[in-house]
């Protein structure tokens, strides 16, 4: 099912290589977060001869999360997988992009970033406090 709804939003928003182009969004009237993709580049193999590195680039997204940019991330089971970012709606998209582009496994190919956006029509994620979403048990 997941699969399915995320193939949809995919399926539904701008190309990667035309946001790449675009000056950054100004608001939008429909309440809408940034989701960015991280799929493997040209020179995905390399990343195995940079561990430290990498771990930098993970480093990031804990920093954004600690920040309570990200609402939620993880891993799609794409083949190959791809990483899934969820932002929140109040970010400065501008310096996130730049954050993310200036990371050492985008600038050397190893991984590359789509950038994408969600406008939520239906539902919700329920409380979204300070530093991201409540967890409920």
């Amino acid at each position: 099912m997941f699969k399915m709804i995320l193939a949809l939003i995919l399926a539904m928003v701008t190309p990667a290589a035309a946001l790449a182009q675009q000056p950054a969004p100004l608001a939008s009237p429909q309440p809408r977060h940034l989701i960015v993709l991280n799929k493997p580049g040209p020179n995905f193999a390399r990343g195995a001869n940079h561990r430290e590195e990498m771990l930098k680039h993970r480093q990031i997204y804990l920093d954004l999360t600690a920040e309570g940019k990200i609402i939620a991330s993880g891993t799609v089971d794409f083949e190959p997988r791809v990483g899934f970012i969820l932002f929140r709606q109040d970010i400065d998209e501008v310096a996130i992009r730049s954050r993310l582009e200036n990371d050492f496994a985008v600038r050397e190919g190893i991984l590359e970033l789509e950038y994408h956006y969600w406008s939520i029509q239906m539902g919700g994620f329920g409380s979204v406090g300070e530093a991201g979403l409540e967890v409920r048990k």
